[in-house]
C-alpha cells in the first residue's frame, strides 16, 4: 500500500489500523441512544462502525487464511459484552453470516447458528435484523448450512417484527426455491403453524414476484418439484385451512405461470372461486395474452367466477377483452358463459 510514494506491506498498515480501532474500542461511548431498530443503533455508534471496520478489513486479507485469530480474537471479546451493546455486536456480525461462513465455517457456525435459530428474543432480533440488512440474499455455498437454521428459526418468528419480519420471510421463500428439495414436507407446515394472515399473504405475494422473474425453464422446474404441489395441497386445506385472502393471491399469480397456465386452472377451479378479485388483476390477465394459448381453460376460469359470485372491482373493458380473444371455444362452452353473464345481470 502507498502512503506519501511510500510503498508499505499491508501487514504494517494492517497492525496500525488494529491499533487504532482498539483504542477507539476502548474509549467508546457505552452510554447511547438506542433505536427501536438494532440496525440503526448500530450504523450510528462507534462500536457498531469498529466492528464494520474491522470486517472491510478482513475482506482485504487472504482467503486462503480464514479468518486471523486476531479478528477471531477481537470479535469474541466484543460477543462478550452486554445489554445494549450485545445488540449491536450481533447485528454486525450475524447480518455478516455469509461472508464470514466462506472465511471460517466451523468458527461462524459455533458464534451463530444457536443466536440465529433462537436462543432467546433479543439476541434473535438483533441478529436477524443484521441477516435481513447485511445479507439479504443466499449464497449457494452458506445455504445448505442455513437451511436448517431457518427451519428452526421460523418458530420464532413473532418475535420479529417489521422489515426484519418482512425480510426473513422473503429469505425464507428464497431458501424454499433454491435450496430445500421438498419444502411441502417440513418447511412450509412449519412456517404455516406460525405465520399470521399477512405473513401469507406476503409469501404468496413474493412468489408471484419470483415467478414473473423467471423464464419458462425455470417456472417449469419450480412447478413439477414443488409449486404445484403446494397450490394443491392449499386447495385441498392443508396444513391449514384455505382462506378467501389466498384464493385471491392464487388468481394473481396466473399471469407470470405461462405454458403452466392451464394446470393451475384445474387446481384453482376445484374450489369455489375467490370471492374477490381487483381490476389489477383482471388487468394482468388480459394484457398476459395467455387467452391465445390457451382459451379453454381460460373461459372455464372465467365462467367459474362469474357462477361462483366472483365480485370486480371493475370488469367490463378487461373481461371483455379477454372473451373476444377466446377462439376456437366450444359452443357449450360460449353458451356457459354467456347464462353465467345473464345470470349476474352483465354485459359485456
Amino acid at each position: 500500500m502507498f502512503i506519501d510514494g511510500i510503498n508499505f506491506p499491508n501487514e504494517i498498515i494492517e497492525n496500525k489500523l488494529f491499533g487504532i480501532a482498539d483504542t477507539i474500542w476502548n474509549y467508546r461511548q457505552e452510554d447511547f441512544v438506542q433505536s427501536d431498530r438494532s440496525i440503526e443503533t448500530a450504523m450510528n455508534t462507534g462500536l457498531g462502525n469498529i466492528l464494520r471496520s474491522s470486517i472491510y478489513m478482513l475482506s482485504y486479507c487472504d482467503e486462503t487464511q480464514g479468518i486471523p485469530e486476531r479478528y477471531k480474537s477481537f470479535w469474541e471479546k466484543n460477543l462478550l459484552l452486554e445489554g445494549k451493546e450485545k445488540n449491536i455486536v450481533l447485528c454486525i456480525l450475524a447480518g455478516y453470516f455469509n461472508f464470514l461462513y466462506l472465511r471460517d465455517q466451523e468458527w461462524c457456525t459455533d458464534k451463530f447458528a444457536e443466536i440465529l435459530s433462537g436462543i432467546d428474543q433479543q439476541s434473535f432480533v438483533a441478529a436477524w435484523e443484521g441477516i435481513v440488512y447485511f445479507s439479504r440474499y443466499l449464497n449457494k455455498d452458506v445455504a445448505d448450512v442455513m437451511g436448517p437454521i431457518y427451519l428452526r428459526a421460523v418458530k420464532n418468528l413473532n418475535w420479529l417484527e417489521g422489515e426484519a419480519r418482512r425480510g426473513f420471510i422473503d429469505l425464507y421463500l428464497l431458501l424454499l426455491i433454491y435450496v430445500v428439495e421438498d419444502p411441502c414436507l417440513e418447511y412450509i407446515p412449519r412456517f404455516y403453524d406460525i405465520a399470521e394472515e399477512q405473513d401469507l399473504e406476503l409469501f404468496i405475494q413474493k412468489m408471484g414476484y419470483r415467478l414473473g422473474d423467471m423464464d419458462d425453464n425455470g417456472k417449469k422446474v419450480l412447478w413439477t418439484g414443488w409449486l404445484k404441489q403446494y397450490l394443491t395441497y392449499r386447495y385441498e386445506n392443508k396444513p391449514t385451512m384455505l382462506t378467501e385472502k389466498e384464493k385471491g393471491l392464487f388468481l394473481s399469480w396466473l399471469p407470470e405461470l405461462g405454458q403452466l397456465f392451464e394446470e393451475a386452472v384445474n387446481i384453482i377451479c376445484k374450489d369455489k372461486m375467490a370471492q374477490h378479485i381487483d381490476a389489477l388483476a383482471l388487468r394482468r390477465l388480459d394484457k398476459s395474452k395467455l387467452v391465445l394459448q390457451y382459451p379453454h381453460p381460460m373461459i372455464r376460469l372465467l365462467t367459474k367466477m362469474l357462477n361462483d359470485g366472483t365480485k370486480f372491482d371493475y370488469c367490463g373493458e378487461y373481461l371483455g377483452n379477454i372473451y373476444r380473444e377466446c377462439k376456437g371455444i366450444s359452443q357449450e362452452e360460449e353458451k356457459e358463459f354467456q347464462e353465467a353473464l345473464l345470470k349476474r345481470g352483465m354485459s359485456i
